[in-house]
């Protein structure tokens, strides 16, 4: 379900571009680079401050650390850059809608940007840190080998805003414009830049299927990406008049903990619960004839019994076409690979 936790098992990159995720799936009860703001080149400059200090020591800014962390980029050593982040750092590509939680999951972004862009490099425009915030702006550019594999170079402008705590990055985000990454790279970006929203789900679907293969969209896998996000804000709003008319009367649910859900009981797990928030990422759709399979990754918050919970699963949507109008069959809801 597009978003549904279960309760059972409730439980980055600029390398894969894409834009949102859904259905928790659980038991059904509660249940690639971005553009890293490496550093290379001129130190940032540090403004820090005493003000304040006695009462909030945990949000001093150290000397020297936006200086060390934009060194540690620049040396392409993943346990480098890794160190100055807490163990609980939330590292956020606005532009992708994408982020990286907890300390293994940021590394692997790191190494994967590393891998994506061997070259890639930074320089530092102007660094500021006070009271435990911070704000770098950087130009960062690098060849594409591995996220397109154009083998194309590009430069950006990026701004990146982080907190502090303890002495370490507790929360970093990064803004730049992915259009202007993907015309220097010969690709063909959607007419929006991709957003964090769910309302503008078929921009982002629509960006990262020109990331995956640059090739302009079928109008049936435009057709697979429009009812799939109907699907998506049906669940959220739960609007049970709209699942209705999307899924097939022998549709089947299988959750990540391996149960499966008719379609009677995956709506009456909808009407119990409520989505509190989602996106979706890595979304492509494909077409067969008269079958249709979009998979993509799943993440929110959601509540249900007096509980709130969030899950990050990945999902695959099988479909198929009667008299003009696609149906939905079955969907599988599956973990991340650790």
């Amino acid at each position: 379900m597009r978003a549904k936790p279960i309760i059972a098992a409730c439980l980055v990159m600029l390398t894969s571009v894409s834009a949102w995720e859904r259905k928790p799936a659980t038991p059904m009860t509660p249940s690639a680079a971005r553009t890293p703001a490496i550093a290379t080149g001129t130190p940032a400059a540090v403004t820090t401050s005493n003000r304040g200090s006695a009462t909030q020591p945990d949000r001093q800014v150290p000397i020297g650390m936006v200086e060390q962390l934009f060194a540690a980029w620049k040396s392409h050593d993943a346990n480098k850059v890794v160190a100055f982040y807490t163990d609980d750092v939330a590292y956020e590509d606005v532009p992708l809608g994408r982020t990286s939680h907890g300390r293994d999951e940021f590394r692997k972004f790191v190494e994967d940007t590393f891998s994506a862009f061997p070259d890639l490099n930074v320089e530092v425009v102007s660094s500021s840190a006070c009271h435990g915030h911070g704000v770098s702006e950087v130009v960062w550019n690098a060849t594409d080998k591995g996220f397109l594999k154009t083998d194309k170079r590009f430069s950006i402008r990026m701004v990146s805003v982080f907190e502090l705590r303890q002495g370490k990055i507790s929360r970093n985000k990064d803004f730049y414009d992915l259009s202007t990454i993907l015309r220097q790279l010969g690709a063909s970006p959607p007419d929006k830049t991709a957003s964090t929203h769910s309302d503008s789900a078929q921009d982002t679907a629509a960006f990262a299927q020109a990331a995956e293969s640059s090739k302009p969209l079928t109008n049936e896998e435009k057709e697979l990406l429009e009812i799939d996000h109907t699907w998506a804000e049906a669940e959220q709003k739960q609007e049970i008049a709209t699942l209705d008319r999307i899924l097939d009367s022998r549709f089947l649910y299988v959750g990540s903990s391996g149960k499966v859900y008719s379609r009677s009981d995956f709506v009456d797990e909808i009407r119990g619960m409520k989505i509190l928030s989602y996106s979706v990422t890595d979304e492509i759709a494909r077409s067969y004839g008269q079958t249709g399979v979009v998979t993509g990754e799943w993440r929110g918050r959601w509540s249900a019994d007096g509980k709130e919970g969030e899950d990050r699963l990945h999902f695959t949507a099988v479909y198929t076409k009667r008299e003009g109008k696609w149906y939905a069959v079955a969907e599988q809801m599956t973990l991340p690979a650790q």
